[in-house]
């Protein structure tokens, strides 16, 4: 499994746009949230709460769209070594 948040956030766009290019989908019919209904994570939540451990403070092209309003936490520690204490 190779996923990647911007990959999945352009296949999105061409899928919409492939719908409405055979007249499936008006374009004004994009918004949000037909766009998160057609994301691969389509049915889940969206995470309230992203922990990046490692002490990198960046995202790393993980759930791009569906952490947009989530908490970020960045920890120092690396995952095994991650517990409830941190």
């Amino acid at each position: 499994f190779n996923y990647g948040g911007r990959d999945e956030i352009v296949r999105t766009a061409r899928k919409l746009a492939d719908a409405v290019a055979r007249g499936d989908m008006a374009s004004d019919a994009i918004t949000a949230e037909s766009f998160a209904a057609s994301l691969d994570t389509q049915g889940i939540p969206d995470p309230e709460l992203v922990i990046r451990t490692s002490g990198e403070l960046r995202l790393s092209n993980f759930l791009l769209w569906q952490a947009a309003y989530s908490e970020l936490v960045f920890l120092p520690c690396y995952w095994p070594d991650f517990s409830r204490e941190h």
